[in-house]
């Protein structure tokens, strides 16, 4: 559920219907007559116009809630001062679906705030269940994900400072990149493009699509950020049993091994620039600093997997 007032909200009442020259309801979303509608996105809106966002929220849970892949989200890009407005309307959202055979993932995004990160502490500690932030580091080095929340590292307001790498950077980090795309140059674009978007951030259609084929081999339900397990800083793993590390640089770096003692693990590099895929010979674990070396210069990716049965045996013995 997204509010279409974001970025320029003096412009944000000539068409919505909470401008009571568009409805015949006698709904009026700018009681102070300011002509930019914020109102209705704060605790002090009329409650008409509360009612009729309320009644909106039912009928899309209603027409939508039987479905699985379902992500509400309270507003995109609102104004700062709509943080409590969202709060309500989050919990709103999750009162009604309990009432419902399937409940779904709620998020807030980051409000709008050009020139400053504040609004990154008001989406954690809301009651949403996915969070999409703003810059605040987000966009060159990403903070690891604490687990409290998931996730959502959206290009739409972080604008990473290195595309090539930023993909590989968030998903080690525990995060879910996504790109707001144009499409362009795919033949899939129909001449609508987004307005001044750059073809630099293309790389990370790239990066989305590596990581992904490495999630999918990955156990995410318990795999966590670990970047204290590996010398890069970079590190999604479930220790014992599978490592995934990000070397941004490339050249040796370590790994700690120590809690997969009395284990194999198959060695897999891989290379973000070429794609290409070299195969190591396993190890055995328990190593605190275990040193690895690249077979190619550039960012390249380790991706360590535990070997059982008679797998794993023939490594120990060979």
């Amino acid at each position: 559920m997204e509010s279409r007032n974001e970025r320029q909200p003096d412009k944000s009442l000539e068409i919505p219907p909470f401008n009571s020259a568009n409805n015949v309801n006698g709904i009026n979303g700018d009681p102070a007559n300011t002509g930019s509608g914020l109102a209705i996105q704060t605790t002090s809106e009329p409650a008409a116009a509360l009612a009729t966002q309320q009644a909106y929220v039912r009928k899309v849970i209603d027409t939508v809630g039987d479905l699985d892949n379902v992500l509400y989200e309270s507003s995109n890009e609102s104004n700062t001062n709509s943080a409590q407005w969202q709060y309500d309307i989050i919990n709103y959202i999750k009162i009604y679906e309990a009432t419902k055979p399937k409940q779904h993932p709620v998020g807030m995004t980051a409000m709008w705030c050009p020139i400053c990160d504040s609004s990154n502490t008001a989406i954690f500690n809301s009651p949403a269940d996915w969070v999409s932030p703003l810059r605040g580091g987000y966009d060159t080095d990403p903070p690891a994900n604490n687990g409290a929340k998931v996730i959502i590292a959206d290009v739409d307001h972080i604008w990473p400072t290195n595309p090539t790498m930023w993909a590989w950077q968030s998903f080690t980090r525990g995060l879910n990149p996504i790109l707001m795309d144009d499409l362009g140059g795919t033949g899939i674009n129909v001449g609508d493009p987004v307005v001044s978007f750059d073809p630099k951030y293309y790389p990370i259609r790239v990066g989305m699509t590596q990581t992904a084929r490495y999630a999918a081999r990955m156990d995410l339900r318990t795999a966590r950020s670990n970047g204290n397990l590996s010398s890069t800083g970079y590190m999604l793993a479930n220790p014992g049993a599978q490592y995934l590390a990000f070397a941004p640089n490339g050249g040796n770096f370590t790994v700690n091994l120590s809690a997969g003692s009395g284990s194999s693990f198959s060695v897999e590099w891989f290379n973000i620039s070429t794609g290409a895929t070299v195969m190591g010979a396993s190890i055995t674990g328990g190593s605190s600093i275990q040193t690895f070396t690249p077979p190619f210069s550039g960012s390249v990716v380790l991706f360590l997997n535990k070997l059982s049965g008679l797998r794993s045996a023939l490594s120990l013995l060979t």
